[in-house]
């Protein structure tokens, strides 16, 4: 079995790109100014990215290199940091200046808050969900803890 190895970067001022292994030049996914600070991260065939100065987080088709769905809602989600995917293709993003952990359906159309504005949580900087134990680890900039949370029930309504 012969695996392609692709690493996916947000490269500032010139879009998401995919390099290749071995390969010469990166291959532009989405054409876009990205600002300082871009996130990306992988996902069956999508790639999804947030930009932290307009406020959004987007979903794009790998493969046809095509926007998804993109979601901004400033009153829920402000300078979005941390992003992170789980098995199921739902979207958790901290809001560094919202304070709080948003999570986004599949699909783009819906959201829920997970975690708001707490002793323990401010200005959160970087997430991961890990896919394994579905546990959600969320640190804040202030360098002050790491927070651990085990996610049982994400049904957006």
């Amino acid at each position: 079995m012969n695996r392609v190895s692709l690493i996916n970067c947000s490269a500032t001022g010139k879009g998401i790109q995919s390099i290749k292994k071995y390969a010469k030049s990166p291959i532009d996914i989405v054409l876009e100014n990205v600002p300082d600070g871009g996130y990306v991260v992988a996902f069956a065939e999508n790639v999804y990215h947030k930009n932290n100065q307009t406020h959004f987080v987007a979903c794009y088709n790998f493969s046809k290199r095509r926007e998804q769905w993109t979601f901004k809602n400033i009153c829920f989600l402000k300078e979005p940091c941390g992003i992170s995917v789980d098995n199921d293709g739902n979207v958790f993003v901290e809001g560094n200046a919202s304070n709080n952990v948003v999570v986004v359906s599949a699909d783009g159309k819906q959201h829920k808050e997970i975690l708001k504005v707490c002793e323990n949580l401010v200005y959160p900087y970087t997430l991961d969900h890990n896919r394994s134990t579905n546990e959600l680890s969320v640190a804040n900039g202030t360098g002050k803890a790491m927070l651990l949370l085990l996610i049982t029930d994400l049904s957006i309504k």
